[in-house]
């Protein structure tokens, strides 16, 4: 990057590129022009006109660009920041019909071609945009609104694709994504349960919790809001895990399946959920491995069994696995009932394709038992560590 100095009274009509002039980047503000010299990075220039060219834009407005540290100080910032160095720039975008496009469009597509400075909402606004051009090292990808947080501190997000909850039409392999049914969130609402008062389910955590499970950096101790909101936070937080779930998945799924797995996303988190072995089964074409690694997950974080998380594992696979078909590995005998203790009614060949239409884990301290019921009746699928469909 080059930093030039130009002097608004002499260069302020020069072209610094096809649409941008020197003026337009110069330290005014409230009516006030706070200095005759304007610094400006030229790969900011570089920037702005690939924002331009890419929305076919009929113009962008720089609100601020270059400050002085008087101005930089004058609107709430540091006086030493990206705008002092003139690296920084504050726009919206207007269509070719002079209508004001979305700040949650332009940060995409400056994630695409890898800004590291943006902030999003800019001055709170849904349409203006923050930009610079600091270097990868000091990244910060932000949201103004949201009292300048990072989005890393919003939830833990690595990516505005995922903090804005919006995906491509379709992956690598061609796969449609997904999104999360009305089904699929209540699911989550009736698991997570309703606080409208910030608290904290462990006096460990280093965050307070709101909402349906809303926790980080931006629940304030004596906090509270309103059912509605508890809501919208919902739908925010859930983005995150249907973006997860859509990227780590190269298989296609059904509606109910989807959902179950971001239920578990939303419970396990996005990394242990990219991470986990049902991830890598399902994508292996190993439908019912997938389904078995439900039920394992039904500890803290000090390896006890909490009897909430095995209530919610098995509702969880029961969404999953319901109405699809598993292949016995065995010769299998069907029960009335899902116990071994049950009567044989019937029995079926290694080999047999049957449709799931209800499920039963049976929890031990040391193992995990799963049923199925076919149209024949109850057939064990898996004790233990012993598997008998696939």
């Amino acid at each position: 990057m080059v930093v030039k100095t130009y002097s608004l009274k002499k260069d302020g009509n020069k072209f610094l590129s096809d649409h941008f002039q020197v003026k337009e980047f110069a330290s005014i503000g409230q009516g006030k022009t706070y200095s005759d010299t304007v610094l400006i990075d030229s790969a900011l220039v570089t920037l702005l006109e690939k924002v331009y060219k890419h929305f076919n834009c009929s113009s962008i407005v720089i609100s601020s660009c270059y400050r002085t540290a008087a101005h930089d100080i004058a609107v709430g910032g540091s006086g030493s920041g990206y705008h002092v160095k003139g690296q920084a720039a504050d726009f919206c975008c207007y269509d070719k019909n002079k209508k004001a496009i979305e700040s949650k469009k332009i940060v995409l597509y400056l994630e695409d071609i890898k800004c590291y400075g943006i902030g999003y909402k800019c001055g709170g606004s849904t349409t203006y945009t923050h930009a610079d051009t600091r270097a990868a090292s000091a990244k910060w990808w932000g949201d103004e609104s949201r009292n300048f947080l990072d989005i890393s501190q919003l939830g833990g997000y690595s990516s505005f694709y995922d903090y804005l909850g919006v995906s491509k039409s379709t992956t690598a392999t061609g796969k449609k994504t997904m999104k999360l049914s009305t089904d699929g969130l209540n699911l989550i609402k009736s698991y997570e349960g309703l606080s409208l008062k910030a608290c904290k389910a462990l006096p460990t955590e280093q965050y307070y919790t709101i909402g349906y499970g809303h926790y980080g950096p931006d629940v304030k101790p004596g906090q509270t809001i309103t059912q509605a909101a508890a809501l919208r936070l919902l739908n925010e937080d859930c983005k995150k895990f249907v973006n997860a779930v859509n990227k780590a998945l190269k298989v296609s799924v059904t509606q109910n399946q989807f959902d179950a797995m971001v239920s578990l996303a939303y419970n396990i988190g996005v990394n242990g959920f990219a991470e986990s072995d049902l991830v890598k089964y399902l994508n292996a074409g190993k439908f019912f491995k997938a389904c078995a690694e439900f039920p394992l997950w039904r500890r803290d974080e000090k390896k006890n069994i909490v009897p909430g998380l095995q209530n919610r594992r098995t509702k969880e696979l029961k969404r999953f696995i319901v109405d699809s078909s598993v292949t016995l590995t065995d010769k299998m005998n069907v029960r009335s009932g899902a116990a071994t203790s049950k009567k044989v009614v019937k029995v079926l060949a290694s080999g047999s394709k049957i449709k799931i239409t209800d499920v039963v884990v049976n929890y031990s301290s040391t193992a995990i038992d799963i049923w199925g019921k076919c149209s024949a009746g109850w057939v064990c699928l898996k004790q233990g560590s012993t598997f008998y469909a696939k």
